[in-house]
């Protein structure tokens, strides 16, 4: 679209300034015609994130919460790691839908070490298939330290996301997409797992590899296939039992997200069907994983994915579906909206959903009673005065059958 807006900047005699051009109708639909779909969702607000300088925000306060944690070490066994500044701490997402923000040292240059594994792990199962590439390796966790070069009970390397399973990954490459090589070139070209380990990249580059897994094997910013979706699968599959060494299974239960970490400080995170993420900060922990980058995750990133989207609210309204509709707990959404405490959603359900307040769960609770357990007073504040205009409102109306709420009656009324 910039492009096509340049071409007719240069033709037009005013001069070169894009932002003094003065368009008809014709230039503009040339314009925009390549970007329509873009725009189309853009005006729409069907973003997978549409409150996106929203996201961002929140972003950034974690961002410089995590920034204040000084734990953990740099890696000093391998040269190259031992020369990076600990202060660094990059953030650089990238959605599916090509939406971006960086915070931070997200173009400093370092090798993705262990963040090479999945993407070699799927290049493997696209060239030769699944059932070829797990005759030579395993898929689960290995329990051990992930440089431990052990075999499990059928002699094969545990999982691809550990040294020994990796190798033999880089290996397979090789000598079965090439079975004439003698066996001196196939043990030569063993060297290629360290050549990619220390492929070099920026928070920016893996953000993009991440959401390319995200996207089932699309790259977002091309939008060429570079994967297929059952390898994607796959991949994910593994990076959520195995790709954070021996935290793997915690790191599945607090946050419960495909990731894969690197010695080089690097963490690759995936959220399926929303973005990719890399998190660097080269101090580690115990484990070997990045204490920013974990700490990331685990306190807050679950709470920023997650948070319910007014916008999506009335997308749900305006397509027709009963909003007052509640689980097999009883819960409605306002319950929800009420106990996580997003205002924005609860103001969005009474006032123009009209979603009955003081509906019981399962429980016997109400959405009231639960914004007053998670102490949310703003919300606590805004069902009280609801409920007094709802009163209110009732007896000015006489409390007719033949006369009932509705949102119009509100409007009307204030």
């Amino acid at each position: 679209m910039m492009e096509n807006l340049k071409k007719i900047s240069r033709k037009n005699s005013e001069g070169y300034a894009i932002d003094t051009n003065k368009l008809n109708l014709e230039h503009f639909r040339s314009i925009v015609s390549p970007s329509i779909g873009l725009l189309s969702t853009a005006f729409r607000h069907q973003f997978i994130i549409p409150e996106f300088q929203e996201f961002s925000k929140e972003i950034e306060e974690i961002y410089w919460r995590c920034k204040e944690n000084t734990n953990g070490t740099v890696a000093c066994y391998i040269p190259q790691l031992q020369r990076m500044s600990p202060n660094y701490w990059g953030v650089s997402i990238v959605t599916i839908d090509g939406q971006r923000y960086s915070i931070g040292d997200v173009n400093i240059p370092f090798t993705i070490q262990s963040c090479s594994k999945p993407l070699s792990y799927a290049i493997a199962l696209d060239l030769l298939g699944a059932d070829v590439v797990h005759k030579y390796v395993g898929q689960e966790p290995s329990g051990r330290n992930f440089n431990e070069l052990i075999l499990d009970h059928n002699k094969k390397p545990h999982n691809p996301m550990i040294n020994a399973g990796a190798i033999i990954i880089c290996s397979l490459l090789k000598t079965i997409h090439h079975p004439e090589m003698s066996s001196a070139e196939k043990f030569d070209f063993t060297m290629n797992y360290f050549e990619c380990c220390s492929l070099e990249a920026n928070c920016d580059l893996v953000a993009v590899m991440a959401a390319t897994l995200a996207n089932g094997g699309i790259c977002p910013v091309s939008e060429e296939k570079v994967l297929k979706p059952e390898s994607v699968r796959d991949v994910l599959s593994l990076m959520h039992s195995c790709g954070m060494y021996d935290y793997s299974g915690q790191f599945a239960f607090k946050v419960g997200l495909p990731a894969k970490s690197g010695v080089s400080g690097a963490l690759l995170v995936v959220v399926p069907n929303v973005m990719g993420m890399c998190l660097y900060s080269p101090p580690l922990d115990a484990l070997g994983n990045s204490c920013r980058g974990v700490q990331f995750c685990e306190e807050q990133l679950q709470r920023a994915l997650h948070s319910p989207s007014k916008i999506h609210g009335a997308r749900h309204k305006l397509s027709g579906m009963d909003m007052t509709l509640s689980d097999y707990d009883g819960r409605t959404a306002l319950h929800l909206a009420a106990a996580e405490g997003h205002v924005k959603c609860v103001e969005f359900l009474l006032k123009h959903c009209l979603v009955p307040y003081e509906v019981r769960d399962r429980w016997g609770k109400t959405p009231l009673e639960e914004a007053l357990a998670f102490g949310h007073t703003d919300i606590i504040e805004m069902i009280q005065f609801w409920d007094e205009e709802v009163t209110r409102i009732s007896k000015n109306k006489g409390d007719e059958e033949d006369s009932p709420i509705s949102e119009m009656t509100i409007k009307q009324d204030n």
